[in-house]
């Protein structure tokens, strides 16, 4: 081979070798590489490939000299170390850090796409130099600045994110919203065994496109949708979600009424009533309003009136309790309703009677009020309640007792009509399922005629008059209710639930 030749062949393969060095190294997302230990990157030229580099999360990029721990390999550092944990757990959470100095925007792409694990396609009408920095930042959100800074938009389908003009997305989506018209619309139906089908498609509705429709057949519980196959699809999957089973709550009420002592004017006396012992929450007693935290969680509210405070026990408590009103001869369980609902349903208890209260008219003729009519007055307990069941276990009790009782009758235009007194509170507490939530303190005062007499002596016909003796006394009664939500399942049915619940009464 002559001389010549031979110049000429090194030649070629050094114009070869440049120009390969110049074309960009496209990173594969997702793929580990290898890094190498550097301490300085030469300032960059407008003839030279800007390097970036990786630190502990935070990638950088520019024209100034920059000192870094790690450096994505070069041929001149082919040495590999693992990435640094603060790396990989940023990586992780999808954090990032940018630091780009008149950086190609192709490149800075290929970084957030090798960062997040997302594949980032940029057509060629992608161009441009980037200078931004940006410090922790989602990757996403760093993607969607940069873009929207520099007049680029993407699209995302899956783990592809396409990167384009903002003018080629719009032409885009016009194309596909043209291309969905041409697609048939089919119809499904779906029959619902739970929910109603009025109230899911509250839900559903905003998911068709606008070609499709969403009915419903209210006899038969179904739902009717018309749309293209994948919505149709989309469409099915939320239904199957939402027609699921509704937990249900039976809520069982223990109304307790004890007459209170001398001692005991402030309520009952439970620490010298009942010993509990292998408890799981504290039992300081009485229920005050200030000591909810004892009882519940610190984010639930005491009670919302003065009159009202709220304790929880567990079953052994419970019992204690139930044990030491037993043995008083003064108490009395005044009603033990219960009642099975739905969750997130209201549910109303009402322990008491009605009674007529007139309504009236003002007579101008007469210049005087007239009954016109009589309307029915709830007397008595009445409970409120709507239980919301979690995952956990737990029964949250939106509660609002009223206690509603007539103190005395007065007398209006000849009708005597009842004067009454009303207490109410409004509260919610969380319990666990099987827990009895207790309500105290509600400690009334009834003026009563009491009759002393010496025995024997008092009860002779005429003569006992002489020693006898009445005076009017004055009693106070607590009023002490017991709330237990037990969730109601399809392993446990209502009936199981029922016959548990009686026996511990009994």
């Amino acid at each position: 081979m002559s001389q010549r030749a031979a110049v000429a062949i090194v030649t070629v393969l050094f114009a070869f070798s440049w120009a390969y060095a110049q074309e960009p190294v496209i990173e594969a997302p997702g793929v580990e590489m290898p890094v190498s230990e550097v301490t300085e990157i030469s300032a960059l030229t407008e003839e030279s490939t800007p390097d970036y580099q990786m630190t502990g999360g935070e990638e950088v990029a520019g024209g100034e000299a920059v000192a870094v721990e790690e450096a994505v390999p070069t041929e001149e550092s082919p040495a590999a170390v693992a990435p640094s944990e603060e790396e990989a757990d940023s990586a992780h959470k999808g954090v990032v850090s940018l630091d780009f100095r008149d950086a190609d925007i192709q490149n800075v792409l290929r970084i957030l796409s090798y960062k997040s694990g997302v594949n980032i396609v940029a057509g060629p009408e992608v161009t441009g130099l980037v200078t931004i920095q940006l410090k922790e930042v989602p990757w996403e959100q760093a993607l969607a600045v940069i873009l929207e800074t520099y007049g680029y938009s993407y699209d995302r389908r899956g783990n592809i994110i396409t990167v384009t003009t903002i003018d080629n997305l719009k032409k885009r989506r016009e194309d596909a919203s043209i291309l969905a018209e041409q697609i048939p619309l089919i119809t499904k139906t779906f029959i619902l065994n739970y929910g109603k089908a009025k109230e899911i498609i509250a839900s559903i509705d905003k998911m068709k496109t606008d070609r499709g429709s969403i009915n419903y057949d209210e006899r038969t519980n179904t739902i009717i949708v018309q749309d293209i196959p994948d919505n149709v699809q989309l469409i099915g999957e939320v239904i199957a979600q939402l027609d699921m089973t509704t937990p249900q709550v039976l809520i069982e009420a223990r109304i307790v009424e004890t007459t209170l002592n001398s001692q005991e004017n402030l309520g009952v006396d439970w620490t010298a009533k009942a010993t509990i012992s292998g408890s799981k929450r504290p039992t300081v007693y009485p229920f005050t309003k200030h000591s909810a935290d004892k009882y519940l969680p610190t984010d639930i509210p005491a009670a919302a009136s003065s009159e009202f405070s709220y304790g929880t026990l567990n079953f052994t408590q419970v019992q204690a309790v139930l044990e030491m009103l037993r043995t008083r001869t003064d108490t009395n369980i005044l009603s033990n309703p219960r009642i099975v609902t739905l969750d997130n349903q209201p549910a109303k208890i009402n322990v008491g009677s009605q009674y007529p209260i007139p309504t009236y008219t003002y007579n101008e003729e007469q210049a005087r009020l007239q009954i016109s009519g009589w309307e029915y007055k709830d007397i008595g307990i009445i409970f409120n309640v709507t239980p919301h069941v979690n995952n956990k276990g737990y029964v949250t009790l939106d509660i609002e007792p009223t206690i509603t009782e007539i103190l005395d009758f007065v007398t209006v235009e000849n009708t005597s009509l009842p004067r009454l007194s009303n207490e109410s509170a409004k509260t919610r507490v969380m319990v666990k399922d099987g827990e009895t939530l207790v309500i105290g303190g509600l400690i009334k005062s009834k003026v009563t005629d009491v009759k002393k007499k010496i025995p024997i002596l008092g009860d002779i016909p005429l003569v006992g008059l002489a020693f006898q003796k009445k005076e009017k006394g004055v009693v106070k009664t607590d009023l002490l209710i017991f709330l237990t939500p037990r969730i109601v399942t399809q392993d446990v049915p209502a009936a199981e639930v029922k016959a548990d619940a009686t026996a511990e009464t009994e």
